[in-house]
């Protein structure tokens, strides 16, 4: 597949099949995203990858807690029922999505300071060299026939 064929056809899946990912169909997955460019050369994430149900499992504990103080947290709030209705059907898809998958790849980004209020602008480059990792492993996970789908954690997860 082309690049541009690999950028058209990546999209957000939410429903995964439940089969393994190769192990070499993993590393060339990482292998690009480490391709991407950084701003020091210093790389400064990790990734976790979870290719077992019962470690998947063990992972998402949290997320599972959290969408459940989620939905409970919707019942109070002021939502037209538009809002509510998609609500209600997206939090569950969270921990359902993650759970079903072949292989979790966690990105550890360490940061340096408060990333919400940096205390200078270049002290952003190493989250945005992240986000360009995360992106090349989107793509190649498309190259490779793969869906996948990005979840950002919430509070203290």
């Amino acid at each position: 597949m082309d690049f541009y064929e690999a950028v058209y056809r990546r999209r957000t899946i939410r429903d995964f099949a439940e089969k393994d990912v190769p192990a070499e169909t993993v590393n060339r997955i990482l292998q690009a995203g480490l391709k991407a460019p950084t701003n020091n050369h210093l790389r400064e994430w990790e990734f976790v990858v979870l290719r077992n149900r019962q470690s998947i499992e063990a992972a998402l504990g949290q997320v599972r807690e959290k969408a459940q103080q989620q939905m409970q947290a919707l019942a109070s709030r002021r939502l037209d029922d538009c809002q509510r209705s998609m609500y209600l059907d997206a939090v569950p898809k969270q921990y359902h999505m993650l759970s079903q998958s072949g292989c979790l790849i966690l990105p550890f980004y360490k940061q340096n300071g408060d990333l919400l209020r940096p205390s200078a602008l270049q002290s952003l480059n190493g989250f945005a060299a992240v986000w360009c990792c995360i992106e090349n492993i989107l793509l190649a996970a498309a190259a490779e026939g793969l869906g996948c789908a990005i979840r950002i954690p919430t509070g203290e997860e």
